[in-house]
């Protein structure tokens, strides 16, 4: 299987853009259901009181209907700026949100198609979806967005998303999450647990993954959505995770490496070899 031992899809798999470092969960110890998501520091940084009021954004989108697409041009629009990481979260209203969210800017583009943008826990608008999208850009400059929804099932009219949605646009700093990657590869990350749970990582679980926890080896299992957990105390950790190939594959890997030497060697001799002149 693509997914490795696990027979289906992650019920967090997305068709969209994601932020690898807020796809981490801690999870019970007991029925290994989520305790406490990567985003849950993020909002609990802008209650009452924390200072954080500064750097969020509420309101409701709104619109107007654009005149050569069947489309709601959403307002209003916000600015990305550079360096910067924000995370979006939306209540969406009572109605029908079948179609397509766009977010276009000079230099930046999200699309993600709702009801559902992926499986039950992936962003979306029904019941079991997650609520919020993380946004930044990689250019030097301010990045102007604006959202367009373009509703497609049949017979809908753009201007029954009046409102479209309420909305929160948080900025927040990736430093300051309970879980910060340092390396992909191989991966490191220094992680805050909350209690003695497991930590579930974005890594799709397959055999031969081992783990060093605080520089000593941890057992490492496969979560109920097919991803590569590993149990933590409570405190402050370093988690490292390695892959070790099984021997068939690594024997595959290196004759093929040397195939294509040979095959190379082979051919800088054919085409260095001086060529034979015909007798005058």
């Amino acid at each position: 299987s693509a997914l490795g031992p696990h027979p289906v899809q992650p019920r967090y798999f997305n068709h969209g853009v994601t932020d690898y470092q807020l796809e981490h969960r801690f999870l019970s110890l007991d029925s290994k259901e989520i305790i406490r998501n990567a985003t849950d520091a993020i909002i609990a940084g802008f209650g009452p009181g924390t200072g954080g009021e500064a750097h969020r954004l509420l309101g409701q989108f709104t619109g107007k209907p654009e005149k050569e697409l069947v489309a709601l041009n959403l307002e209003p629009r916000f600015t990305l700026e550079p360096n910067k990481h924000y995370l979006l979260l939306l209540e969406f209203l009572n109605l029908d949100y079948t179609g397509v969210l766009k977010f276009e800017g000079k230099n930046f583009m999200r699309v993600y198609g709702l009801p559902e943008a992926g499986n039950e826990r992936a962003f979306g608008a029904k019941r079991a979806n997650a609520r919020w999208l993380s946004l930044w850009q990689t250019t030097g400059q301010p990045e102007e967005v604006r959202l367009l929804w373009l509703p497609t099932k049949p017979g809908a009219q753009v201007e029954a998303y009046i409102p479209f949605a309420n909305y929160k646009l948080l900025e927040y700093d990736p430093t300051a999450l309970d879980v910060v990657v340092e390396s992909l590869l191989p991966y490191r990350a220094v992680v805050k647990a909350p209690a003695a749970s497991y930590l579930e990582t974005p890594r799709l679980y397959i055999p031969n993954y081992s783990a060093l926890v605080d520089g000593r080896p941890a057992p490492v299992e496969m979560s109920p959505d097919g991803f590569v957990m590993v149990r933590l105390e409570p405190g402050r950790h370093v988690l490292e995770l390695h892959y070790l190939a099984p021997i068939a594959t690594r024997l595959a890997y290196y004759l093929g490496l040397a195939s294509w030497l040979i095959f190379a060697v082979a051919s800088v001799c054919h085409f260095r070899r001086p060529k034979i002149q015909p007798p005058a």
